[in-house]
């Protein structure tokens, strides 16, 4: 498939390289919202004020099943053999030695840092139901124990700023309390606004033996993450909860947990049986407890020299290797995600999978919808392996392609070298994030794209805000051969004209401005061709065929931010006083006020489309 092919002619002494050749439609009719906040990270793998123009940050991972928030304290679990109780949070966060001991100060130190850089938090609260009491070094006892503190779900008492460090106990509502007195509710400026409990869980057993000696079962987990959910909603029902951060390989069955064979009667798969009952108990709670799905999606796969599954074989994202096949199975890796003719070639598709595609984010949509609709799709952790390789570098590309148009709402990348800032996955986030070096951003708005020749390449678009944009991100997948685009736009309103291509490619992990030679654009087909191992955005000017202006409307003389927004909505350049009126996609008012100068609370609103009207002057903005 990706090998250097030559027709060999008789009497003739030259060959002719074989070239790859990807045919892609795009679809205007059905625009989606593409969710900044599929550009994170986590922990301190990143900086905030990197280049890349980050947009969500994730406190979470192994240790914060055992985070006390009161001294900081937490338990490498098998991530050391010696088990240790130490400082390791406050550490990787920065804080200031003299400060690492304070109450509150590891999330407080966390969520400042975003704010100030304007990064949302995602801080995670542990629930599994005991956290490290010291940072006295290894840990192998089994609670109770001096070494562990009880986490209690509710307090039954005031809840204080200053709580007893000598209980023995910790509170789960006195913690996230903590966060709401420090920062105020979800719905103001500077709120949390997301909470997620717990990581990993179906994995407790294993990452945390000594608290969680035998394997969690599915009902030992659902009782303990409804009973938290509705402690956080209580104090704060504006929040958004972030149930699962499963390990993918456990989230067809809760690594085949116990009960699963009683409880799984009736449902395809553990995801449908763990909506179904969030959206009931939600139901008689009077409150939506869960708000997003997050599992973790580190690949699988386990290739032979010809790509194919075997289990002696490399497991590629472990692999530092730039051997073709390698490379060519890693950047196949979010087919995984979305292409529902993609077989993996891991011990998923036959353990799991019954020999089918994995297409996690497809089915986990389809449950969502037949369960619980309002739930939204989040990625906390992924990685690809080996990122100073240029497959790495548009695996990520592909990656960030498929999210905005899979409805992916979150997605955290989970760096394996933290803070080398010079990588091709750097290179990957700035194509969509800062391509110019003025934060010039992939659009806002996903056009469908559908193309042929997954294996080879890929095509995703999408409109900026104001539509006046069309941004199209085009990946030669290939390690040999150029591959020949052609892609027709379908943009029956508009004609195109070049405006920007940017590159990376192999050899160069820098972003180049690229002349417009290198593509051709006739009437609504573009047409080029790329080398081998390269990464394209192209950004063409939308011009209106019945106006041969810019689709940008002269009218629209007042802004919004963020676009999309949640739960808030600013306004520049409106008078206060004046009335404004919110209508949906469907042209029903769905809001209306007089204008304060402050931020318009959006939080009742539905995922969607919206256009704000004062006056002659509309906005079309989106609710994420």
């Amino acid at each position: 498939m990706r090998n250097i092919f030559y027709a060999v002619l008789y009497l003739s002494s030259f060959t002719l390289e074989s070239q790859n050749v990807i045919e892609a439609n795009l679809n205007f009719s059905n625009l989606k919202p593409i969710s900044p906040n599929i550009y994170g990270y986590n922990q301190d793998h990143q900086d905030v004020n990197d280049s890349e123009n980050w947009n969500i940050r994730r406190l979470g991972g192994n240790r914060l099943t055992v985070f006390n928030w009161e001294n900081g304290a937490s338990n490498s679990g098998h991530d050391n053999s010696s088990f240790t109780n130490d400082n390791r949070i406050p550490s990787l966060l920065l804080v200031p030695w003299n400060d690492k001991d304070k109450v509150g100060e590891a999330y407080r130190f966390f969520h400042q840092e975003n704010l100030d850089a304007g990064v949302t938090s995602i801080i995670t609260l542990p629930i599994q139901g005991w956290v490290a009491a010291d940072k006295s070094g290894s840990n192998k006892t089994t609670p109770p124990s001096s070494r562990w503190n009880e986490l209690i779900f509710e307090k039954g008492a005031p809840l204080s700023l200053t709580p007893d460090l000598n209980d023995g106990k910790v509170y789960l509502d006195e913690s996230f309390n903590f966060l709401l007195q420090t920062f105020g509710k979800s719905t103001s400026i500077n709120g949390v606004k997301y909470i997620a409990l717990d990581n990993e869980p179906a994995l407790w057993d294993n990452t945390h033996e000594y608290i969680q000696p035998n394997p969690p079962t599915i009902s030992e987990y659902i009782t303990k993450l409804i009973a938290a959910a509705k402690v956080v909603k209580t104090l704060d029902p504006d929040v958004k909860i972030i149930v699962g951060e499963f390990a993918g390989i456990n989230i067809y069955d809760f690594s085949n947990a116990t009960d699963w064979g009683t409880l799984g009667v009736g449902y395809d798969w553990f995801p449908s049986f763990l909506l179904d009952t969030l959206k009931k108990e939600s139901d008689l709670f009077g409150e939506t407890l869960v708000d997003y799905f997050s599992f973790h999606f580190y690949p699988q796969h386990k290739v032979d020299v010809n790509g194919n599954f075997s289990g002696s074989g490399i497991v590629v994202r472990n692999s530092t290797s730039n051997q073709d096949y390698i490379r060519e199975t890693r950047m196949d890796f979010s087919r995984s995600l979305w292409d529902v003719n993609y077989i993996e070639p891991s011990w998923l598709t036959n353990s799991k999978l019954n020999g089918g595609a994995n297409k996690i984010l497809v089915r986990l949509k389809k449950s969502i919808d037949d369960y619980f609709p309002s739930v939204k799709m989040m990625i906390g952790e992924f990685d690809f392996g080996f990122d100073n390789d240029i497959s790495h570098g548009i695996a990520i590309a592909d990656f960030l392609g498929m999210a905005g148009q899979n409805n992916l709402s979150i997605a955290n990348r989970w760096d394996l070298a933290p803070k080398n800032g010079s990588t091709y996955t750097n290179s990957a986030y700035k194509l969509f994030r800062n391509y110019d070096g003025l934060n010039g951003s992939y659009g806002t708005y996903s056009v469908n794209s559908s193309f042929n020749n997954k294996s080879d390449g890929s095509v995703w678009a999408s409109l900026n805000n104001t539509e006046d944009e069309l941004h199209i991100v085009i990946l030669n997948k290939d390690v040999g051969e150029k591959l020949n685009f052609n892609i027709n736009t379908n943009d029956l309103t508009s004609s195109l004209t070049f405006k920007e291509l940017y590159s990376f490619t192999e050899g160069n992990k820098n972003i180049i401005s690229l002349n417009s030679n290198k593509v051709s654009i006739v009437n609504q087909n573009i047409t080029g061709e790329m080398e081998p191992l390269t990464a394209y955005h192209l950004v063409l000017n939308r011009i209106s065929s019945a106006t041969n202006v810019s689709k940008k409307q002269k009218n629209e003389i007042i802004q919004v931010y963020p676009n999309p927004a949640e739960d808030l909505l600013s306004i520049k350049n409106l008078s206060i006083g004046k009335n404004y009126n919110i209508s949906n996609a469907e042209g029903k008012s769905v809001l209306t006020g007089k204008f304060n100068g402050k931020a318009i609370n959006t939080s009742n609103l539905a995922n969607g489309f919206y256009f704000l009207k004062v006056g002659e002057s509309i906005v079309k903005f989106v609710i994420k």
